[in-house]
């Protein structure tokens, strides 16, 4: 872990990872749409910053889905990984 990450971390201070356990529950049941997660996690008070931390932190991905761009976590975009 780089030094200004460690100081990034400190200023979030129990907000990234507060954020962090919400978005990771968001996604627990698959990807959804980005706009979706940002707005559910704006309304609980996290700036755009910590949100994108969280999900980098998580290891989430993007990927477009039609028009409408996801998160979830790499498995979620496996086809292998679903039964149809």
């Amino acid at each position: 872990m780089h030094a200004d990450q460690v100081i990034a971390d400190h200023e979030y201070g129990a907000t990234l990872p507060s954020c962090m356990n919400e978005l990771s529950d968001m996604v627990s049941e698959g990807s959804l749409p980005q706009n979706e997660a940002f707005n559910q996690l704006k309304s609980l008070g996290y700036t755009d910053t910590t949100i994108r931390r969280a999900k980098d932190k998580l290891g989430l991905k993007s990927k477009k889905i039609g028009a409408v761009w996801h998160w979830g976590y790499p498995k979620d975009f496996d086809p292998a990984s679903h039964s149809f």
